[in-house]
């Protein structure tokens, strides 16, 4: 779910080039999910819980981030 929020808010955003937007998106999803077992598989094995827990919540700074963004055609919060 946190990551057809995280394409909704960066399409509403960048409304001149959401196809831009969005491929500059997926491509950061794909590096990190290439990254992300190279990154937690020694976590992994020290603390299991911990692991899924970084890893679920490895959206939320972004998620966070584009929601604090300012809409370029009214200047209020989306």
């Amino acid at each position: 779910m946190l990551d057809a929020c995280l394409q909704n808010l960066t399409v509403r955003e960048v409304p001149d080039n959401r196809g831009g937007a969005l491929s500059a998106v997926s491509g950061c999803r794909f590096g990190g999910a290439a990254m992300a077992p190279i990154a937690l598989l020694p976590l992994y094995h020290a603390a299991p819980p911990l692991s899924f827990v970084i890893g679920g919540s490895s959206l939320l700074p972004a998620s966070v981030g584009l929601a604090a963004l300012r809409s370029p055609r009214t200047g209020n919060p989306v």
